[in-house]
């Protein structure tokens, strides 16, 4: 399994609110006022509702009077769980501006920027965070996504290699590194090269290896995929993602958009690798228009 680097986001936001009640040994009079809740309580208290977007919109009027820190990083995660990625970006770039010393900012940043689309940029923040922060390099497969949405293959390949070291049992490491090599040579060379792995019992992932490696077939991912029942959507979705991205190494584009399509939309699913789907969706349909 695909292990976080730093915040990655998965899922949706939420927001808890702390609430503190004073008991008061008095009533209170008719000339006692309560005081005046900040655009930022009313964005808190809204998002603590489930209205993201009326928050969203209370944390831009609040950002609109004072751009802090505080109020910038509400800004940005309810931005996230709206998918309002302009905003988003934007709230990450001032924030990298306010706090130049913490490189969450531009690794969030860059998953804003792969959210959204942008490839290039998403790779750029990731590589100006592992500046910072070098260690963090072989876990961040977050990063060889990015570099192969890019065509960074070369150095995709490479990630995918420093991410073995660390995380040894994950067939999807392996299918990400079958791309990169696939790109920059072939299929064949990309089967002679598969990482082995042992032990991810994720459904439906033992059958999307064998399919990489040449040892199985499509039918057989799917028929693991459907047989699971209590996480079936999200067993599809990881199916037909990489089925999707198979495809594409093969050269089949029509057949890939078929299967990101049914990734990204009919089994779509909100954590990294279903909004992976989504983006790669989209991406590959503008470029077939």
């Amino acid at each position: 399994m695909f292990i976080p680097v730093i915040n990655s986001v998965k899922g949706a936001w939420h927001v808890r609110l702390l609430v503190t009640v004073s008991l008061a040994t008095a009533p209170l009079s008719w000339a006692d006022e309560k005081p005046e809740t900040s655009l930022i309580d009313q964005a808190r208290a809204a998002a603590e509702k489930g209205d993201v977007t009326g928050a969203m919109l209370l944390s831009g009027k609040a950002l609109a009077e004072k751009k802090d820190a505080k109020t910038l990083k509400l800004h940005a995660q309810l931005c996230e769980a709206s998918k309002h990625y302009e905003g988003q970006l934007e709230a990450y770039a001032e924030l990298i501006k306010l706090e130049p010393e913490v490189p969450t900012w531009l690794n969030q940043s860059g998953v804003a920027k792969f959210m959204a689309g942008d490839f290039r940029g998403s790779v750029e923040d990731f590589d100006a965070f592992l500046e910072k922060v070098p260690s963090a390099m072989p876990r961040h497969w977050q990063r060889g996504l990015s570099q192969y949405g890019a065509g960074l293959f070369e150095e995709g390949r490479a990630q995918f290699e420093a991410h073995q070291k660390v995380n040894p049992n994950d067939v999807e490491n392996a299918a990400w590194h079958f791309l990169c090599v696939a790109s920059l040579e072939d299929v064949e060379a990309a089967r002679k090269a598969i990482i082995p792995i042992r032990g991810d019992g994720r459904v439906p992932m033992p059958e999307v290896h064998d399919l990489f490696s040449g040892k199985g077939g499509e039918e057989a991912v799917l028929k693991a995929a459907n047989a699971a029942a209590p996480q079936k959507r999200n067993h599809l979705c990881y199916a037909h993602l990489y089925l999707a991205l198979y495809k594409e190494a093969l050269g089949n584009t029509a057949e890939a958009l078929k299967h990101y399509k049914l990734a990204a939309v009919d089994y779509s699913m909100s954590h990294y690798m279903g909004e992976t789907a989504r983006v790669f969706y989209e991406s590959r349909r503008k470029s077939e228009r």
